[in-house]
């Protein structure tokens, strides 16, 4: 009977409890916290145990935790600095809020709660005005943090060598026995070199570098059957764990890439002591070039190898898996080199022409560059800017179109031989609103470069700006992946890049310095005017705009408009705000005005 009344006793507790968390609110002590998490624990133990590992440890060195894991969450002792450095203050009792003992214990109960727990989080102590040393979270996290600070490579200048750390187990066969010897004999502190060496049953013997005699003597039973495996039919092969070399291919992630392609692979090049990221692959890893960390992971298997080879490749991965949108494309310089080659306003000797052409695709063609005839004859043989682009993507029709060449060189030779040539109309980012123009002009956007006309493969009309050479929807690069394959894509965006570089190295570097932004004289006077317009009518349009009054109402009208709305007592607070909304308005259409103007006549 006792031990019933005692369990009803329980209930009704609990009951009450209840109730009254359910009525008010309340602060629960960590003893009471901790009470409810034992009933949990009494009833959901296998619940528990699943989703928490530190419950599932089956032996503990405290005794109550070992009878109650859950008390592994809470402090029961804490440590504290010593009494001759923590003098005692007798007025401390004063100072609580309460007028009983229970409550001045309680509050102070709370406040070392909450000093603990700045301990580990100090944003976890809301008292005003009270002055938090950091907790461990804050030591930690963000930048400023010990790992990312302290302990991460770029921030300390580290630069790590991984040729000879990351290694390659590759079996040992009749045919590459000889080089992999030679690996052997190398060591592990000269690349090409080898650090370990697995065995016939599986142990891996690592390979001294100090001790030359070793290295030689396991590389003559590279090819040799141990003892115990010698009457085996099915004998496992040697592996030798080769340093990273020219050739191989790794996976490429940017450290905590939240983009979809997520890893890439790439090939291994002779005689780099970087990480070389071509500038098309950017957006790929939501690369910004602020110092971030790139991971690099070797393939351990022929598989893996082929994998990384077929399907993770660069580009393979042209366009995201969610939507389709092309991930890979030119920017920044480039973007401004292919806009300032296709302006229409520059020509090129038969040399020129040619350098750009065979800086492009020359190094890697297939076949035949045929150069397309000059689009200005007399008095001397000039190519245009377009006729480049034009002619590295298809073999050349001598029928079509030769008046855009330099451009059109790329596009007609980068394009297969017997497939059809690309027609494309769009227009370009770059707006009309960009370009000088006559006020009552006709028809001004048909004789400027803002539409992009591509017909049989040739540049007609248009600026290859970053809706065509960078990574959107419907560009040139785009369209040739679609056409003709992945590999035609990627032929296209390195001759584009090859030849914006030469053309900025050679033709149109360009820099910015404080005298670009200066305005001419009179752009300066004309500034000046619409600055003084708006000082004076900018109020007064915003108040006829407020109060509904005609364009030829004077000051005085609008005056008592507003002394009406503001100085009296029904004042409405919803009229100033729609005065304020229609200044800014205002304001706002004489600054586009004045940079609209200075953009694009004064600077």
């Amino acid at each position: 009977m006792n031990n019933n009344d005692e369990a009803i006793d329980d209930d009704n507790d609990d009951e009450e409890m209840l109730t009254e968390m359910m009525s008010s609110e309340m602060y629960l002590t960590p003893l009471g916290v901790l009470k409810h998490f034992e009933k949990i624990w009494t009833n959901e133990k296998e619940v528990l145990t699943i989703y928490l590992a530190a419950l599932r440890s089956p032996q503990h060195s405290i005794t109550h935790v070992r009878n109650n894991p859950i008390s592994l969450f809470f402090f029961e002792v804490l440590p504290g600095s010593p009494s001759k450095f923590r003098p005692s203050r007798t007025s401390l009792t004063n100072t609580l809020r309460g007028a009983t003992n229970e409550e001045k214990l309680n509050n102070l109960w709370l406040k070392m709660q909450i000093t603990v727990n700045s301990i580990f989080d100090s944003s976890l102590d809301n008292r005003s005005g009270a002055q938090v040393a950091k907790g461990i979270r804050q030591v930690i996290e963000k930048k400023e943090g010990l790992f990312r600070m302290h302990m991460m490579g770029k921030l300390l200048e580290y630069r790590e060598v991984f040729a000879k750390k990351l290694t390659y187990p590759e079996l040992v066969t009749p045919y590459n026995v000889h080089e992999l010897r030679q690996l052997i004999l190398n060591g592990p502190d000269v690349h090409p070199g080898a650090n370990f060496v697995e065995l016939d049953d599986g142990t891996i013997r690592r390979l001294l570098p100090n001790n030359l005699s070793q290295r030689t003597a396991v590389s003559k039973l590279l090819l040799t059957r141990e003892k115990q495996h010698s009457n085996t039919a099915l004998m496992s092969t040697k592996r030798v764990y080769r340093h990273l070399r020219t050739g191989d291919y790794v996976l490429f992630n940017r450290q905590l890439t939240i983009t979809s392609t997520k890893y890439t692979s790439s090939y291994v090049l002779p005689a780099e002591k970087i990480l070389r990221l071509h500038y098309a692959q950017c957006k790929s890893y939501n690369a910004v070039f602020d110092g971030d960390e790139m991971n690099i992971h070797l393939p351990q298997n022929e598989l893996t190898r082929v994998e990384a080879a077929e399907l993770m490749i660069t580009y393979q991965h042209f366009l995201v898996s969610k939507d389709g949108t092309p991930l890979t494309g030119l920017i920044q310089d480039h973007v401004v080199a292919g806009t300032a080659l296709t302006m229409g306003d520059r020509f090129f000797e038969k040399s020129d022409y040619q350098q750009l052409v065979y800086n492009a695709i020359g190094s890697n063609s297939r076949r035949k560059i045929r150069l397309l005839p000059p689009c200005i004859w007399k008095p001397k043989q000039l190519w245009g800017e377009k006729q480049v682009f034009s002619l590295i993507c298809l073999s050349l029709n001598k029928n079509l179109f030769a008046s855009a060449k330099i451009i059109s060189t790329i596009l007609l030779y980068i394009q297969p031989a017997k497939e059809v040539s690309l027609n494309l109309n769009s227009k370009s980012k770059l707006s009309m609103k960009s370009w000088p123009s006559e006020p009552n002009a006709t028809n001004i956007d048909l004789m400027a470069d803002t539409y992009v006309i591509i017909r049989h493969g040739h540049l007609l009309s248009g600026l290859i700006d970053k809706a065509y050479c960078g990574s959107t929807l419907a560009s040139v690069v785009h369209c040739y992946y679609e056409l003709y394959g992945k590999h035609c894509a990627a032929d296209l965006v390195t001759a584009f890049s090859k030849l914006f570089t030469l053309f900025l190295q050679y033709y149109r570097g360009f820099t910015l310095g404080i005298e670009d932004f200066l305005l001419f004289p009179p752009g300066v006077s004309h500034r000046r005017r619409l600055i003084n317009e708006c000082r004076v009518q900018a109020g007064e349009k915003a108040l006829r705009k407020t109060f509904s009054l005609p364009d030829n109402s004077n000051e005085e009208e609008l005056i008592d408009e507003f002394a009406k709305a503001f100085c009296t007592k029904s004042f409405d607070e919803r009229i100033s705000k729609e005065m304020d909304m229609n200044y800014k308005t205002s304001i706002d259409e004489y600054q586009n005005q004045i940079i609209k103007k200075m953009y694009v006549k004064f600077i």
